[in-house]
């Protein structure tokens, strides 16, 4: 008898530490703020904060965006040619605008607030046909909190956010992989890439990992990078979910004070030509449409930058990414709108 009630009590056991865990977790999601849960976000957030903290007086400047942003904008080199500030990078993998809208909420939240925004817009991810969400490949549950999905609702942008159901009872299914990235990068497929932690250096910027491929390379890469978006530029309308997007994230700036300068980051020849006909003055006309309405500028870069500066049609190598933030620096201390 005794053996059947140690089986029972072993078999009780599994739900009920699963069940203890899962509240635990949910607790921690619900009352502090766990790095699992984003952990893309969590790796820039202490960075972020100590960046500032270094330069109390000075103004702050966030750039916001994709890994466009992320390895084409050294942020060392743009908060010292921008007079009086301090600048970080929060550029991220496939960060588009959705994802920005998110992370600056969240940054406000915490009470992190720029005196100005970079703001990059990634025109792939302005596709709206068939009801297409660029991001949705990337921002997956994982990254999400339950408390943000009256956003999306509100919105009408369709994301699998997590419920509250699955933060207190599937907490270390849902999150699992974001605990994992955290806590062994390496042996997740493509966590260290996500968060890009081990290249990240103190001001944000992440230089692109293949700094000039040569004449053998580059063209494996470019067509590497048709195939990642080709779904999604042929037959490129833009959607008004994104612009939405887009158009909330300004009005948050403009109800907090926060100048804000929209930029379309440099494009290869390449890249160029798979957007269909009429698509690229549509993206320009579409932007500086919802900026003019809530104060903000645009700086169309797209074709601000050789073709020999890119790694892989549309990622900055390291030296044309020293190049354009010198560029970029002297647009935003003149004021020019290209």
């Amino acid at each position: 008898m005794s053996r059947y009630r140690s089986t029972a009590r072993f078999l009780f056991a599994i739900p009920a530490s699963w069940l203890f865990v899962s509240l635990a977790l949910g607790a921690w999601i619900e009352f502090g703020d766990p790095p699992f849960v984003d952990p893309v976000f969590a790796s820039r957030l202490e960075p972020l904060r100590m960046r500032y903290a270094s330069r109390p007086d000075a103004e702050r400047l966030l750039c916001l965006g994709s890994s466009r942003l992320m390895s084409g904008v050294d942020a060392d080199i743009l908060g010292s040619s921008v007079s009086g500030s301090v600048a970080f990078n929060f550029g991220v993998p496939a960060g588009g605008p959705v994802c920005s809208n998110v992370y600056l909420r969240r940054l406000l939240d915490r009470g992190i607030v720029p005196h100005r925004l970079i703001l990059e817009v990634l025109p792939p991810f302005l596709a709206g046909q068939n009801g297409a969400i660029g991001e949705r490949r990337w921002l997956t549950p994982d990254r999400l909190h339950p408390r943000e999905a009256e956003w999306f609702r509100a919105h009408a942008i369709a994301m699998p956010v997590p419920s509250r159901i699955d933060q207190w009872s599937m907490t270390p299914t849902v999150w699992r992989q974001g605990m994992q990235i955290r806590t062994i990068p390496n042996w997740v497929a493509g966590g260290s890439n996500l968060a890009a932690i081990d290249r990240m250096l103190p001001s944000g910027f992440v230089p692109w990992q293949d700094e000039r491929p040569d004449a053998g390379t580059r063209p494996a890469a470019v067509e590497n990078t048709r195939r990642q978006y080709r779904e999604i530029l042929e037959g490129f309308e833009i959607g008004a979910p994104m612009l939405d997007s887009l158009s909330d994230t300004l009005a948050l700036c403009r109800d907090r004070g926060i100048r804000t300068t929209i930029v379309l980051m440099p494009e290869a020849s390449e890249f160029r030509g798979w957007y269909p006909a009429g698509a690229e003055g549509a993206i320009r006309n579409a932007v500086e449409t919802v900026a003019r309405s809530f104060g903000a500028s645009v700086i169309d870069d797209r074709r601000a930058m050789p073709d020999e500066s890119f790694a892989d049609g549309h990622h900055l190598n390291r030296g044309g990414a020293e190049m354009y933030t010198r560029i970029l620096a002297r647009q935003i201390e003149s004021g020019v709108i290209r």
